[in-house]
């Protein structure tokens, strides 16, 4: 909805809980004007919410880029989005029920496109501490999202490989949620070949 009732050059995906910067309208727009045929270009925030840090060089998202990537940080070219025909995954995302990885499909199927994709280091908002409308913490529903989403975002042998590497080399993150890797790995593999 959002892209189809856009009007501006481009568009600036923020949430309730950033607070844009003052200059953060400068910051963009220099950003594109230094690259004028480039459709999105993710900048850096001010994470009080998880403390996460930002590369403090500029370059271009790649793969591994792609996945740390929020929509907090991404701006678009809504022209050249719109003349590639592309569009958020109505299936992924806030409100869905099926966890996060809009963001992720989106650029993935930028860069399929072959279109040019960058990072700024530029700081654009701040983002507070605020309640998530889909993660509720590294739960089996959690897990179950995971493995469907990994199926949607990478097809179905590489987001075989990425369901089992997640919950067996991160289990640091979610173990304090008292899940085991037995279970991460249970919920995913339902996730994973669930149909929704």
């Amino acid at each position: 909805m959002a892209l189809r009732n856009a009007w501006g050059d481009v568009c600036l995906i923020c949430d309730d809980d950033e607070i844009l910067e003052d200059d953060c309208e400068d910051k963009i727009l220099n950003a594109y004007n230094e690259n004028n045929n480039t459709a999105l270009i993710a900048f850096a925030l001010i994470r009080k919410d998880n403390g996460k840090v930002y590369p403090k060089e500029k370059g271009p998202l790649r793969f591994k880029q792609i996945l740390k990537t929020s929509s907090l940080q991404i701006t678009f070219s809504r022209d050249l989005i719109l003349k590639h025909g592309i569009t958020f995954d109505e299936k992924m995302g806030s409100g869905t029920g099926n966890g996060g990885g809009e963001e992720n499909m989106f650029m993935f199927t930028i860069k399929k496109k072959r279109l040019s994709m960058l990072y700024y280091p530029d700081i654009i908002a701040t983002v507070n501490p605020g309640e998530s409308q889909w993660f509720q913490g590294y739960n089996e529903r959690y897990f179950e999202n995971l493995g469907w989403s990994n199926r949607r975002l990478f097809g179905p042998v590489i987001g075989l490989i990425y369901m089992f590497y997640w919950p067996i080399f991160r289990r640091h993150i979610y173990s304090k949620d008292g899940l085991s890797v037995y279970q991460a790995l249970k919920s995913s593999l339902k996730g994973y070949f669930s149909k929704r």
